[in-house]
């Protein structure tokens, strides 16, 4: 026995095809479209003997239709007089408490993510950040990575990606370039940074005082057509 045998028997009106195979682990209909194929393959190659197997078709023309056409037919209406964060504004209202992000046994609901962002923006706003304004964000991949990017839109400003792994000379080069003035990181990455005259929040350590900032979403002129981020 075997999760999938085909047998091939010959009979005077030609060949009978039969398939067995574990329920366990395939179902009917996979091996009928299974069996679909096997026969499209057979039929191309009587039809078509020079070509190699690699060239013949699999599918057949309906299928080729619904592949190619039918499952990409997603086109849909985009709001883009809107920014990012209106958007997931918007969605944090309709959906409060469906979870947003889920990073290990962490997770955040719509809401929690919308609050913390809020704050973020506010703290970021009182560090000079405004609409324009590029701040750098060094966070690995965490529940902060997400506040911290979507704090940064609400405040107006835009964000400029670090990688902790870069050499401090090529991470002092960015920040330059950009002129970045505000840095968002965690405390463990503190000194893959070059000591400068940029200010750090450390979205971890710096929690507390972020978390006194207003839970409701800064008034900014930034627009649909602003800057988002800068990535080298």
């Amino acid at each position: 026995k075997f999760d999938l045998t085909l047998t091939m028997a010959e009979k005077q009106n030609g060949l009978i095809a039969t398939f067995e195979y574990n329920t366990a682990l395939f179902d009917e209909t996979t091996i009928v479209r299974m069996s679909q194929h096997f026969q499209q393959l057979l039929e191309a190659i009587v039809q078509m003997p020079e070509q190699t197997i690699t060239q013949l078709q699999l599918l057949s023309q309906a299928e080729r239709e619904q592949l190619l056409a039918e499952w990409n037919d997603t086109t849909t209406a985009y709001p883009r007089d809107q920014r990012v964060d209106q958007l997931f504004q918007q969605t944090a209202m309709l959906y409060p408490n469906r979870i947003a992000v889920v990073s290990g046994d962490q997770r955040l609901t719509y809401a929690q993510l919308e609050t913390r962002a809020n704050q973020v923006a506010n703290y970021l706003q009182k560090q000079g950040v405004r609409s324009g304004s590029l701040v750098g964000i060094c966070v690995k991949r965490s529940l902060e990575l997400l506040i911290g990017v979507l704090g940064i839109l609400k405040a107006g400003g835009a964000y400029v990606p670090f990688d902790s792994d870069y050499p401090k000379e090529r991470l002092a080069y960015m920040m330059d370039d950009a002129h970045v003035t505000v840095l968002l990181t965690q405390e463990h990455l503190l000194s893959s940074f070059p000591s400068g005259e940029h200010t750090v929040i450390c979205l971890d350590r710096d929690w507390a005082m972020i978390a006194e900032e207003s839970e409701r979403a800064p008034d900014i002129d930034t627009t649909a057509e602003s800057l988002a981020y800068v990535i080298y």
